[in-house]
């Protein structure tokens, strides 16, 4: 299994990565990757696998796939999903059909050759093929989807003419797995979700962050098909940074996937209680050797701002963001910011005997904005952990709206008993001395970090 996302989350106090599943050569078998889901937009799809997906936070496009070229390392085609919007609700899809083929003729140089009436998922659309004018003329699908009365999702898809006959194959088969959800009873969810996060924010005191906390180091192995493919090391402790009272974190990493680069990185969190002070350091090492790269992140969150300066290569690249404000009910403050280290410490701070979801608001340093991450409880059940059956309270994690949920297994402190990923990686409480059978290298991997200049 190949892994090929350079952007690590660590929630819940474990690493998640992200893979994919083998890409079929042209002119085979189109072999798909798992669904993507954008609850937000309401739809889900399944794009093709071994594709690289940059999400975008524009007014239009939503998210985008694109397919690269091994030996040339150019864009073969992509894949997108944008939003469009109409004044008038009461469309006949006959008569917009045609006057929005004019529309992207002259606006956007679209040489439309096919204009069809359709379905797509169950939802009413219009599909267009042709291609594209410019200096590169690609072969383009696009798809008009009328979810709801004014509002389209496009589905659109591009690539050289040559190509045409396989990305069409591969665009009918991605087609085919749309499906979409009431974005409205998503909404009142998400709104509810958010709603007991802030509760639960408003409601933290240094008492009972420090109640929260685990004395001493804690190790945990990490598997992927039964094989060991790295560890974990976390400290936690109620210290005072910078004349600020708080607590603080410190993570150290190492994974090492078959048929991938090695990774490396360690984290420091700071934050208040009140959680409106954070400060956070991380430095990630992929590779080993001379070919190995280094990303340095440095960032804090004081009051109503988020800055984060990224430094990659001997550049620094400084990001600012203001923390959202959520629409709650009234009487309620409008703040569902989930600092770095309130997050590690979700499972031991929710009421585990309450089913229940809780939404926040998280920064995303790579796309300097802010996801949202949803944490349910679903109570106490029996699962069958390290070959032994037990009794733990089960939970999911999804990091982001478009991401699917890790599984955790927590004890009644919410400490965790394991947790696994959809892409196979199992992470699970351990010994040092476990953790040192498996790697002999662990501490001096650890003190080779500890010497990493990313102290905050």
């Amino acid at each position: 299994m190949r892994t090929k996302c350079t952007r690590w989350i660590l929630s819940a106090g474990v690493l998640l990565a992200a893979g994919a599943a083998a890409w079929a050569q042209d002119g085979g078998a189109v072999e798909l990757d798992r669904r993507y889901i954008d609850t937000l937009n309401g739809f889900s799809l399944r794009p093709p696998a071994e594709v690289e997906r940059k999400r975008e936070f524009s007014a239009s496009r939503i998210v985008y796939w694109q397919k690269r070229d091994p030996k040339t390392n150019a864009i073969a085609w992509t894949l997108s999903v944008l939003r469009a919007a109409e004044s008038n609700e009461n469309i006949d899809l006959a008569p917009y059909s045609k006057a929005l083929a004019e529309k992207l003729q002259k606006n956007n140089d679209y040489k439309i050759s096919s204009t069809e009436l359709g379905k797509v998922g169950d939802k009413p659309a219009i599909l267009f093929a042709g291609v594209t004018g410019g200096s590169i003329q690609w072969w383009q699908r696009q798809s008009w989807v009328l979810v709801e009365p004014g509002r389209f999702l496009v589905f659109a898809m591009a690539g050289p003419e040559d190509s045409k006959a396989n990305l069409d194959k591969i665009y009918s088969k991605v087609l085919g797995t749309v499906q979409f959800s009431d974005p409205k009873e998503i909404k009142a969810q998400r709104e509810k979700n958010l709603g007991r996060g802030q509760e639960l924010l408003a409601g933290l005191t240094r008492e009972r962050i420090a109640a929260a906390l685990v004395t001493g180091p804690q190790w945990f192995l990490m598997r992927m098909k039964d094989k060991d493919v790295g560890f974990m090391s976390q400290n936690e402790a109620m210290v005072s940074n910078k004349g600020d009272d708080g607590f603080e974190i410190t993570v150290w990493v190492m994974l090492e996937i078959p048929k991938d680069q090695p990774r490396l990185m360690k984290q420091v969190l700071f934050a208040t209680p009140n959680g409106l002070l954070e400060r956070w350091k991380q430095q990630l090492q992929v590779g080993s050797g001379n070919q190995s790269q280094a990303i340095a992140e440095d960032g804090s969150r004081i009051n109503e701002m988020v800055v984060c300066n990224i430094q990659h290569d001997d550049k620094i690249d400084t990001r600012k963001k203001v923390v959202p404000k959520i629409p709650l009910p009234p009487n309620m403050s409008k703040d569902v910011y989930l600092p770095r280290a309130i997050g590690f410490l979700l499972p031991r701070l929710v009421d585990l005997s309450k089913a229940g979801s809780y939404g926040f608001a998280v920064y995303t340093s790579e796309a300097n904005d802010f996801d949202l991450r949803t944490f349910t409880v679903y109570g106490l059940e029996k699962a069958t952990l390290a070959g032994k059956e037990v009794q733990a309270f089960r939970a999911t994690d999804q990091v982001a709206a478009d991401a699917e949920p890790a599984t955790l297994w927590l004890d009644d402190k919410g400490r965790l008993l394991q947790m696994s990923t959809p892409d196979g990686l199992v992470v699970q409480p351990a010994t040092k001395a476990q953790v040192t059978a498996a790697f002999p290298n662990a501490e001096a991997v650890i003190k080779g970090m500890q010497q990493w200049a990313n102290q905050p």
